[in-house]
């Protein structure tokens, strides 16, 4: 298993944050390291365990130093471990709070004897020595070298623009039991967060289901079980030691600073008809429906359009969510756009129509264990030959069914929406 890699974002990158204590010793301790081999190994063990705090990512190198010229015995040593943080800035990797169990293991593998006593007394005096840019910057940011050096307190040229970044920890089902896999990204879930309504975002759990619903499973290329943690981000985006800190003027603030309004909605991505799932399934099903669909900002911009200034009108969008809604044809309202893929009082007129045939995969081949996205097949018998599709519930599989029988292979989303496991 190699170390952790991480996602990019614009405006987000990952930091090599290199602390630094001092300790005396009567050994020869000069020289002593801790290579790329043993923070690797340290790094996959302390991963599969959830050992790592929040924010770290992996453990990159250490080293102990020491002044010339010293008596041999009570010799003053200084210890460096250098980690990789998953940080929004410069400034935030450089307050990262020193991660005092986890230094001093790494301390004791490296300055042990062959009787695994560690040789060195720690002060526990640790403190932020250097912060190095990791990886991709955005456009712009501390210069043409992405290893230019930043010292704390001194970043070089421009902070990176504050940013939410969850820490996706993959797993795969061992023995039925979900184990840490290797894989662990830093996403960002800026956007998703702050389109949440205020009370979503204080019900915000780690290792929940809160959380990994921030994730869009397909985009990271993910089948299987995971958790999530992102508390400690947001809390430090909103400068907040809670989550039940953040205040409604807090997140009209963050979303009209943040998310660029008004014109931040238009990207989509492509997604595999059999990959849709969540609110970007019940997306493909009203489109394949005919539903005229819009998103609600660009309603109220249509609705507000003559009597408001833009001025104004972008005021307003900063206070809005901007989920997607479809067209009511007698209203002409925006309304939320059915849960297709998980209410059977919204699917089941279409699953009738369609005439469509739903079958466990289990009961196709009952000597065959399906993939969980794989536990439901669909059919629809007025639409043959067109293959079934497949899903991890009869009703996702009917969707899927559904859209492909009235779009291509792959069909365009709005890159807002989100697959949920």
């Amino acid at each position: 298993m190699s170390q952790s890699t991480v996602v990019s974002r614009r405006g987000v990158v990952p930091f090599n944050v290199t602390f630094e204590a001092t300790g005396f010793t009567d050994a020869d301790l000069c020289n002593r390291v801790f290579a790329d081999e043993e923070a690797r190994g340290f790094s996959e063990v302390a991963t599969t365990e959830g050992q790592f705090p929040t924010g770290i990512l992996s453990v990159v190198r250490g080293w102990i130093s020491e002044d010339d010229a010293q008596k041999p015995t009570d010799r003053k040593v200084f210890v460096c471990v250098t980690l990789r943080v998953c940080a929004a800035s410069v400034d935030n990797a450089s307050r990262t709070a020193p991660p005092a169990v986890l230094l001093t293991r790494i301390v004791d593998a490296m300055a042990s004897s062959e009787t695994g006593e560690c040789l060195v007394s720690l002060e526990g005096n640790w403190t932020v020595t250097e912060v190095v840019p990791f990886g991709e910057l955005a456009d712009g940011q501390a210069g043409e070298d992405p290893a230019e050096t930043v010292r704390q307190g001194r970043p070089d040229g421009e902070l990176p623009e504050k940013r939410i970044l969850a820490v996706f920890l993959p797993q795969a089902w061992v023995n039925d039991y979900a184990t840490y896999i290797d894989g662990q990204q830093a996403v960002d879930v800026t956007q998703v967060v702050l389109e949440m309504d205020l009370q979503k975002i204080h019900a915000l759990r780690d290792y929940s289901d809160s959380t990994d619903a921030l994730m869009d499973t397909v985009a990271l290329g993910h089948n299987g079980p995971f958790t999530v943690r992102a508390k400690d981000s947001i809390c430090d985006f909103f400068e907040v030691k809670d989550l039940s800190d953040i205040t409604e003027s807090m997140l009209l603030a963050a979303r009209k600073a943040t998310l660029k309004l008004p014109g931040f909605q238009t990207e989509t991505v492509s997604v595999k008809v059999q990959e849709l799932s969540g609110s970007r399934l019940d997306w493909a099903v009203a489109k394949a429906l005919g539903c005229g669909l819009v998103s609600a900002h660009d309603h109220f911009r249509r609705i507000a359009a003559g009597a408001w200034s833009e001025e104004k009108i972008v005021e307003h969008l900063g206070t809005m969510s901007n989920e997607q809604m479809i067209i009511d044809p007698m209203t002409h309202n925006a309304v939320p756009i059915p849960a297709f893929s998980t209410c059977w009082q919204s699917a089941g007129p279409i699953i009738d129509r369609e005439n469509m045939w739903l079958s466990s995969a289990r009961y196709m081949a009952p000597s065959v264990t399906p993939d969980a996205d794989r536990a439901w097949l669909a059919k629809s018998l007025a639409l043959a030959p067109i293959a079934p599709m497949y899903g991890p519930t009869p009703l996702v599989a009917a969707m899927r069914c559904y859209v492909a029988s009235k779009c291509d292979e792959v069909v365009e989303i709005p890159a807002c929406l989100s697959g949920r496991k």
